[in-house]
């Protein structure tokens, strides 16, 4: 018997459940933002963008607490640019599979996660290293 523990499945607010689920891993991934974290975030999009790209990006991918997040992330002295990525397309994952169910919806706001982290994996190291930079981190 398990308490406080619900299993589910793709489909959001399904209990009717007739088998235990089990977990390999589950990893937690901090709310920066809300824990206040130092630093500056603006959404999903390079500082040096327009706030009207990043603005519209925010509003077509719905993933803007993921990309503040990942903005605080790069700011931490402790944090690798690939813990700061991974821990970007994992949280943008899980905002959609909160906001989609299934269907259309859903695999294409988990395609612009994906293609977004692997454009941080390609370019992102400028903006990691000169936030390393800007708080005198050692990066090597």
């Amino acid at each position: 018997m398990a308490f406080g523990c619900q299993a589910y499945t793709d489909t959001k607010h399904n209990f009717d459940q007739d088998k235990t689920a089990y977990f390999k891993n589950v990893m937690m991934y901090p709310d920066r933002v809300k824990r206040g974290d130092d630093g500056a975030y603006n959404g999903c999009g390079a500082s040096s963008f327009p706030k009207m790209f990043t603005s519209l990006t925010d509003t077509v991918t719905g993933i803007k607490t993921s990309c503040n997040n990942h903005d605080l992330c790069y700011e931490n002295c402790d944090e690798t640019q690939s813990t700061c990525d991974i821990e970007f397309r994992e949280v943008g994952y899980s905002i959609c599979n909160d906001m989609h169910d299934t269907g259309a919806q859903h695999t294409s706001c988990k395609l612009a996660v994906k293609a977004m982290y692997e454009l941080l994996k390609q370019f992102g190291s400028a903006a990691y290293d000169q936030e390393a930079k800007d708080k005198r981190c050692n990066t090597k």
